[in-house]
């Protein structure tokens, strides 16, 4: 047969449905066809397999014969899912560059093999010339001849070079082919100065301005630049990353609704918005929060229907029938729980229990806040966070409360496991606390912060997280802590701030927490014996009068106390020395700054003139002054 045609391939478009192509040129084996598989959507080529992806039938008398898709490209074989009409079929013959007829000599010649040599010889030069014809080439009239193709340089691309002779690498581009996006043609068109540019790039316009020569060379790093869609992509080819706590990078200026919620940790904090900020720079509101300060002992007992402050700022109350132990305690949680070493927490149990709380009765925790220092709350929202354990689990209420107990809101916490320390968090809207009630706004109690320890029915609500009219302080899930000397309550890193989330512990300095402290209650003695507390001359026979210089100004004019009158001693400096039967203070008149003490004895011991001092005796000896809420 001889070889009457060019054609060398064939080419097909699919439809879903044909998996038969037939094609009209000579072949002299299956395996002298290939067959591609090319996708116009992903413009992505595959080599098929013969015999697993297709199989070829040759035509007889020929030429020509049929390519069979099969397997995953068609019937019979499952799924059969035969190509569709993203895909075209390409058919070429590709012959082995082998001669494999042997002549013999002294054989006949087969006139056959001869003209099958002749066949496949042609066939070849057919497929050389349909891939020359796919090749670059210069025109017939060109003299140029032996051009090679240099080995590639990733991201450059060819060009003839300066000579006009040869290929070489580039990574030059004709600004005239560059691309540009819609982004940067609105900020090239803007005008021809950089205010301008920088305000189609939303930047402010006010910084310089810039004129453009004609025919600028640009620069392959701004090339780039150019291309960039958006201002998001441009940073990141300026390779300007978003600022972090480790990379220096572009930020956003936070409002001042932003620095006030706290919450916000991707933008940038002025100093003008923070220092604008209530509660950021002594965020905490609760003052011995974390139960520092004792100045007046570290244990208490509280007796049935009483309250008294303990550890400083904070009063028990045990409205029951049962008698509540308030202690200073070194169960803490641990450092890797809280963050920071602690050193004392305040520890609430019956010493003698009441296992039935009457309707009318509770006993709580309570903290007053001075209305200076909650007006930062007023039309906002806060947050109270603190660590708590306790050896019965269940519902905890806390309350919120004007001093008149007419406002109140009621919230909960859970304690989950039993003498496990958990840290709780809760959010209140004080926006509406002050819509009804009488509140305090300046050195008088603004805002009473209950930790329910028992709470009867009639100071229960079901209505929880909103502001009510009335006095309420409890859930009606409410556990009984009184209701056995079994249990015990642990309460430290109490904090309220400005915001909707909470912060880390502020740990403000030990004495500048003894100075907050000390605005409501001082104590003076207890440290030795014979200490001064005053002196003073003698008016009449037998008391004098003392002045007392009070450390801290005081939140209002103190009310005073003292231990014993056996812890004093009154002397003369001449060897002469008395008990005193009175330790006279709340009689005379005191500010929050000083006043008088008036000391006596009995009878008419000493001469009007003579200067007095009184003293300690013992470590047990203190004077104590009051501004307490």
């Amino acid at each position: 047969m001889t070889v009457s045609t060019t054609t060398n391939r064939a080419g097909f478009v699919c439809n879903g449905v044909t998996y038969q192509f037939p094609f009209d040129f000579k072949i002299l084996a299956e395996s002298d066809l290939q067959v591609y598989l090319y996708n116009t959507i992903t413009r992505l080529s595959s080599q098929l397999t013969l015999n697993v992806d297709y199989t070829v039938e040759i035509a007889s008398p020929g030429p020509g014969g049929t390519v069979t898709l099969i397997g995953a490209y068609g019937p019979p074989c499952p799924p059969g899912v035969i190509p569709g009409a993203e895909y075209t079929l390409t058919v070429l013959r590709a012959m082995p560059r082998t001669q494999e007829i042997d002549f013999v000599n002294g054989d006949d010649l087969d006139e056959q093999n001869i003209e099958g040599m002749g066949d496949r010889i042609t066939m070849m030069v057919q497929e050389l010339d349909n891939k020359m014809a796919r090749t670059l080439a210069f025109p017939p009239t060109s003299g140029f001849s032996n051009i090679s193709v240099p080995d590639p340089v990733a991201g450059a691309f060819l060009r003839w070079n300066l000579s006009g002779n040869g290929l070489e690498n580039a990574t030059y581009v004709d600004p005239t082919l560059i691309t540009i996006s819609d982004y940067w043609r609105a900020v090239i068109d803007g005008g021809d100065t950089l205010p301008e540019a920088l305000t189609s790039m939303g930047l402010d316009p006010s910084l310089s301005t810039l004129t453009l020569p004609d025919n600028v060379t640009i620069s392959d790093f701004i090339k780039t630049l150019l291309d960039d869609a958006d201002a998001a992509t441009a940073r990141a080819t300026l390779q300007i990353p978003a600022a972090s706590e480790s990379v220096a990078g572009l930020a956003e200026l936070a409002t001042q609704a932003e620095t006030d919620a706290g919450t916000d940790d991707a933008r940038i904090v002025t100093p003008a918005k923070l220092y604008a900020t209530p509660g950021i720079y002594r965020k905490n509101a609760i003052i011995n929060g974390n139960m520092l300060v004792w100045q007046r002992g570290t244990s208490f007992s509280v007796s049935p229907s009483t309250g008294i402050y303990t550890v400083d700022r904070w009063m028990g109350y045990s409205f029951t029938d049962g008698t509540l132990s308030l202690q200073r305690s070194t169960t803490v949680p641990s450092e890797s729980e809280a963050g920071a070493h602690l050193l004392y927490s305040l520890s609430a149990a019956p010493s003698t229990a009441d296992t039935s709380i009457g309707a009318s009765q509770a006993a709580f925790l309570l903290y007053k806040i001075e209305g200076y220092d909650f007006n930062r709350f007023y039309g906002r929202k806060g947050t109270l966070s603190f660590w708590v354990r306790s050896a019965l689990t269940g519902d905890y209420g806390v309350c919120f409360r004007n001093d008149t107990a007419t406002r109140s809101y009621v919230t909960k916490f859970t304690v989950n496991a039993a003498n496990t320390w958990e840290k709780k968090t809760i959010t209140v809207d004080f926006s509406g606390c002050n819509a009804s009630g009488t509140w305090e706004y300046t050195n008088g109690a603004g805002l009473g912060i209950g930790f329910m320890l028992a709470c009867g029915s009639t100071y229960q609500t079901s209505s929880l997280n909103t502001w009510l009219s009335g006095n309420y302080m409890a859930p009606s899930t409410q556990v009984n802590l009184m209701g056995s000397t079994s249990y015990t309550f642990y309460l430290t890193q109490v904090q309220l701030e400005v915001g909707e989330a909470a912060t880390p512990f502020e740990h403000r300095p030990f004495a500048e927490e003894l100075v907050l402290c000390r605005r409501y209650f001082q104590s003076y003695g207890g440290t030795t014996s014979y200490e001064l507390i005053t002196s003073g001359v003698t008016l009449v026979s037998n008391s004098f009068y003392g002045t007392m210089y009070l450390g801290i100004p005081m939140r209002a004019q103190p009310t005073g106390s003292y231990s014993a009158l056996s812890d004093f001693q009154i002397s003369d400096g001449l060897g002469g020395s008395w008990t005193p039967n009175n330790i006279n203070i709340s009689s005379v008149v005191w500010s929050n700054i000083c006043g008088y003490l008036d000391i006596g004895v009995s009878g008419s011991p000493w001469t009007v003139g003579r200067g007095m001092s009184l003293r300690t005796m013992n470590t047990n000896a203190r004077i104590y002054f009051s501004a307490e809420l």
